[in-house]
């Protein structure tokens, strides 16, 4: 019997579990993107299809030209993008507008608002209160980019950030919100006939950058215990208000103690080799079941256990080139995913990602006495 063939929208490093995980449940796996040097372009070999998948009519060429049965998108919001505006599987039905409402902020922001479920209030730019702290961003950014914070008071700050954010917008869009102290968290479900039927709690830090997140661990402790209602039914709020199809819902919060406020959320799987954070700890095989929902097949068995796992992402500047990689001892590094090549040029003005790596810890106050170390910039 020939198998089901699959297109991967993605081929990036942060895909590869999805694209392993693909061929472990015995699909054909075609993968495309513009870069003959990705990771999965070069495991596709002869199943990588060149090219840009943001471009909508190529994708539907290479549906057709190569009897491609499942469309998966990866770990980018321009693979999600793409996926919305194919309107090919209908069993995984996801619109153009519900992809906008809940990947662009300021549309995110207003159905919170609808819902009555906790998020930063959103100032119009021509409308910023007087005193205050603020958070520029760009309503369509990633990773960080084009996001500040400013004192409302500070006049000639405020018109700085919005620059700012408009430099990282493509559609030149940015939104004032106020700004939440606390700690950021992700909240990840899968979600099925609206209702949660599996989540994880990441704690995420940006000792890099500030808005970027290079450093998280899978959380265990019981003080999320009361919080987790309120992260499940919001979630499931969402998913009945957007009629939302079975599989993953990720969304990032800030916890301050004692309440969370929503900060994002997407349905595309997470990139920094965020499945393989979730699996290395739980061994719940996080990439094959979000896999499964695009593909309408049946779901991975999963081998559970704790493991305390610390994912982060090895930035590098101030060098031209790539040389090495550096590591304390008492980092306790398990697997390290290089990302650069030796002599590969680098921009010393700029923090170059170079690799992810996974330490494995004994117990849970090891794991977080090496993220508190990491994040003070001491590891």
């Amino acid at each position: 019997m020939t198998a089901s063939r699959v297109l991967l929208l993605d081929t990036g490093f942060s895909a590869m579990p999805i694209f392993e995980a693909l061929k472990n449940a015995g699909f054909e796996v075609f993968a495309i993107g513009n870069r003959p040097t990705d990771p999965i372009a070069q495991m596709a070999a002869a199943r990588w299809i060149g090219g840009d998948y943001s471009n909508l009519a190529l994708v539907r060429t290479v549906i057709e030209e190569h009897g491609i049965t499942f469309v998966v998108p990866g770990c980018t919001d321009v693979s999600l993008d793409t996926f919305s505006k194919m309107n090919v599987q209908n069993k995984y039905k996801y619109d153009t507008e519900t992809n906008s409402i809940i990947g662009q902020k300021s549309q995110f922001r207003e159905l919170c608002a609808r819902l009555q479920l906790p998020s930063p209030l959103v100032y119009p730019e021509d409308q910023l209160p007087d005193t205050g702290k603020l958070i520029c961003k760009p309503v369509d950014g990633y990773s960080g980019r084009g996001v500040s914070t400013v004192e409302a008071s500070d006049k000639a700050g405020i018109r700085k950030s919005s620059d700012f954010a408009r430099k990282y917008s493509p559609n030149k869009t940015i939104i004032f919100e106020q700004f939440i102290e606390g700690t950021l968290y992700s909240f990840s479900a899968f979600l099925e006939q609206g209702k949660v039927v599996k989540y994880f709690t990441v704690r995420e830090g940006g000792r890099h950058d500030r808005y970027a997140v290079d450093t998280s661990h899978v959380v265990y402790f019981s003080e999320f215990d009361k919080l987790i209602t309120t992260l499940k039914n919001s979630s499931e709020t969402i998913s009945e208000y957007l009629d939302l199809a079975d599989g993953l819902l990720h969304i990032q919060f800030i916890y301050n103690g004692n309440t969370i406020t929503l900060i994002e959320m997407t349905r595309r799987c997470p990139g920094d080799l965020y499945a393989m954070l979730i699996r290395l700890s739980t061994g719940y095989d996080y990439a094959a079941q979000y896999a499964s929902y695009f593909v309408q097949s049946e779901p991975p068995v999963h081998s559970l256990a704790t493991k305390y796992i610390l994912r982060r992402t090895i930035k590098q500047s101030g060098t031209t080139h790539f040389r090495c990689l550096d590591f304390d001892a008492d980092t306790r590094v398990s697997t390290v995913y290089p990302l650069r090549v030796i002599g590969e040029p680098l921009d010393p003005a700029i923090n170059n990602r170079v690799a992810v790596a996974f330490s494995e810890l004994p117990d849970a106050a090891s794991l977080a006495a090496l993220y508190e170390s990491e994040m003070s910039g001491q590891a």
